[in-house]
């Protein structure tokens, strides 16, 4: 579930999901001695849908993955389609997800990005760890919405309840969150 050669790897959605992309896709291709390096032989773009999380996108995706693969016998079956190699120059490639890839930086993520990442990864039930521009840490508990024109001058943070509003790079991001204790 990735547009190859981006997001070679185990856990291609996932990264997805972190680097905030708007679009993902699907892509068929041949194996060979690499991880996720065989020619391509079929790839669809699909647009991630604001607040989508991992499983909703994960199904849309084996759904457009079934119709492609299709696709793909048939026309490597009629000799139609034509295995393409993929530009080595292009390729992002990424391991496992460590407990630090589930840490959000609201002094350098956009307060979207920090939106479709904690959205994203909700159902995993890994902690999401929210720093922010002063240093304050807060468990992020559910992503409750952005704006991407907040002021740049906004607070770093303010917590009314268990409601965090907190200003990122640029935007602000508004959760439900609780502070964690100094270590």
């Amino acid at each position: 579930p990735s547009l190859l050669p981006d997001n070679r790897g185990p856990d291609p959605l996932f990264w997805t999901f972190h680097a905030g992309a708007r679009e993902t896709g699907v892509t068929i291709h041949l194996m060979d001695a690499g991880l996720d390096s065989g020619p391509i032989l079929a790839q669809e773009r699909a647009a991630l849908a604001d607040g989508e999380t991992e499983e909703a996108m994960e199904a849309r995706l084996a759904t457009l993955a079934a119709d492609l693969m299709t696709r793909a016998l048939a026309g490597l079956a009629s000799g139609a389609l034509r295995p393409t190699p993929q530009d080595a120059a292009h390729a992002t490639r990424h391991g496992w997800p460590s407990a630090d890839d589930y840490a959000i930086d609201a002094a350098n993520w956009s307060a979207r990005r920090a939106w479709v990442f904690a959205r994203g990864m909700s159902g995993r039930g890994q902690p999401l760890i929210l720093t922010t521009r002063d240093g304050a840490r807060f468990h992020l508990l559910a992503a409750l919405g952005y704006d991407e024109r907040g002021a740049d001058d906004a607070a770093p943070w303010t917590l009314a309840d268990e409601t965090l509003t907190v200003a990122c790079a640029p935007g602000v991001l508004q959760c439900r969150a609780t502070q964690l204790a100094d270590e």
